[in-house]
């Protein structure tokens, strides 16, 4: 793993911040990084380890992110965090919530925090964005991580630029993870729209 440099650090903080603001704001409690932003490279082989072990299960909503800026961007949170996120969102017990229901809800809370981190790149680099509609799904952390190492592994690239942070809200234990894998670094897609 290789670290990455430059000035993309104060932009994706910029970013995660204004994410962290939005999401706060629908779940109705204070969040914050418990975690600092880190920019780094990784071989695809890397990628199931990225957010601790590999058997964690997770909640995940997936965006395939097309435009100007292409790439992958993936909130996962923990399994029992998902389900208290969703019970407090619903005002619902455990149990009371159909699944579909309880994904759309989680697909709800993705876009929140993926609109918001996209939104601020987009505005800071002038460019557009268009995220698919959220993928959620239930599995293991190092499984989706390696199925999305999988549709990385058509591309001839050795490593791959990574962002990733932790959320966690105040007072609570409900970590969140949101990772952005770039198609390709933001000044070549920069270059490409002029």
């Amino acid at each position: 793993m290789a670290p990455i440099c430059g000035g993309m650090t104060a932009v994706m903080n910029e970013a995660l911040d204004h994410a962290a603001h939005v999401l706060s704001a629908f779940l109705g409690t204070r969040l914050r990084w418990t975690a600092g932003v880190r920019i780094s490279s990784h071989r695809l082989a890397e990628l199931p380890a990225l957010c601790g072990p590999e058997d964690t299960p997770v909640a995940a909503a997936f965006f395939e992110v097309r435009g100007d800026l292409t790439g992958y961007l993936l909130l996962a949170i923990p399994e029992p965090a998902a389900q208290e996120m969703v019970e407090q969102l619903l005002g619902v017990i455990e149990g009371e919530a159909d699944q579909q229901l309880i994904d759309s809800t989680l697909g709800e809370l993705g876009n929140v925090v993926g609109s918001a981190f996209l939104n601020v790149l987009a505005d800071r680099f002038g460019i557009t964005v268009a995220p698919s509609p959220p993928q959620v799904t239930w599995d293991m952390v190092g499984a989706l991580l390696a199925t999305l190492a999988g549709a990385l592994a058509i591309r001839a690239r050795d490593e791959w630029p990574v962002v990733h942070t932790q959320l966690q809200a105040s007072g609570a234990d409900l970590p969140l993870y949101l990772i952005w894998i770039p198609g390709q670094p933001i000044e070549q897609q920069r270059e490409v729209k002029r």
